[in-house]
């Protein structure tokens, strides 16, 4: 493990939770994200300026349409 990782993993853990007020990569923080996505880009919800999707729900979200 490099001295980055180190400290990355060390800040992760000091702030555990993301702007959903959910601990990233858990089952509960996916399905959080992967429903706020469906409605954002059916254009049901606006995702507030600076807040983005993650990039793994995107990629979770692509696997799973058919579109």
């Amino acid at each position: 493990m490099t001295h980055l990782e180190r400290r990355l993993r060390n800040l992760e853990s000091q702030n555990p939770r993301d702007i959903s007020g959910l601990i990233p990569h858990t089952p509960e923080w996916m399905a959080h994200w992967l429903a706020r996505a469906r409605r954002i880009l059916a254009g049901a919800e606006e995702l507030p300026p600076g807040e983005k999707i993650p990039f793994d729900v995107m990629r979770a979200y692509m696997q799973t349409t058919d579109e």
